[in-house]
């Protein structure tokens, strides 16, 4: 399952040179997550394409995803989340 995560922290990151959001590839366990909710996970971050490279490097830049990742093992429940949407 891919998804994006809205990000509180990155280890010893500054968050003025944190990314806003990310792309993650979870393996296992993680059918259960909604949006809104709140996890944690170890993962891999890797920056996205560079923005001259095909449409996709310019496509995450303007989502504002700032890495593409993967995750080791099952996500951490902190919080169950609720998001209406239109």
């Amino acid at each position: 399952m891919r998804v994006e995560l809205a990000l509180s922290f990155i280890g010893r990151m500054r968050p003025q040179t944190m990314p806003v959001k990310i792309r993650v590839s979870i393996r296992s366990d993680a059918e259960d997550l909604k949006p809104g909710d709140t996890i944690s996970l170890r993962a891999v971050l890797m920056p996205p394409h560079a923005p001259d490279d095909y449409d996709f490097g310019r496509a995450t830049y303007c989502l504002r995803i700032g890495a593409l990742s993967y995750a080791y093992g099952k996500p951490t429940m902190i919080a169950a989340g609720h998001v209406d949407c239109p």
